[in-house]
């Protein structure tokens, strides 16, 4: 794993998650020693970063197979739902009528792997938060 050209140590799991703003770039190697290495993909931190340290819900359990339950003081307001894959991509959308603090949402249909889901209230309140998907 390397950002904007330098090497990240000791970053070898099969997920990472940016925290931070940069080009990065994946350096797979095959079991027969061959190496690629990925296109790079710009990450872009539109607010603050670390804003994911900050959550104003937590979820649970995580890692899950099925069903994530979401739990917080945002909650209580409707709202909308988003879950996006490590790509920035937008795999799931909920819109939520509020629940007395607590949301149950189903994550079976997704592929294995971590995603950043945010709850977006309807008076623009935003939350972020990431969950584990795993069979």
């Amino acid at each position: 794993m390397e950002k904007n050209n330098i090497d990240i140590a000791n970053e070898t799991n099969q997920f990472f998650v940016a925290n931070s703003a940069g080009d990065y770039k994946v350096l797979t190697t095959s079991n027969g020693g061959c190496t690629s290495l990925s296109s790079k993909v710009s990450v872009v931190v539109n607010c603050r970063e670390g804003d994911f340290a900050k959550s104003e819900f937590e979820i649970f359990p995580n890692p899950s197979n099925d069903f994530i339950y979401i739990t917080g003081s945002i909650i209580e307001k409707s709202g909308v739902i988003s879950i996006y894959d490590l790509a920035g991509r937008m795999v799931k959308s909920y819109i939520s009528i509020g629940s007395n603090n607590n949301l149950e949402v189903e994550i079976s249909s997704l592929e294995d792997g971590l995603y950043v889901i945010s709850y977006e209230s309807g008076n623009s309140e935003k939350a972020f938060s990431r969950f584990i998907k795993e069979d």
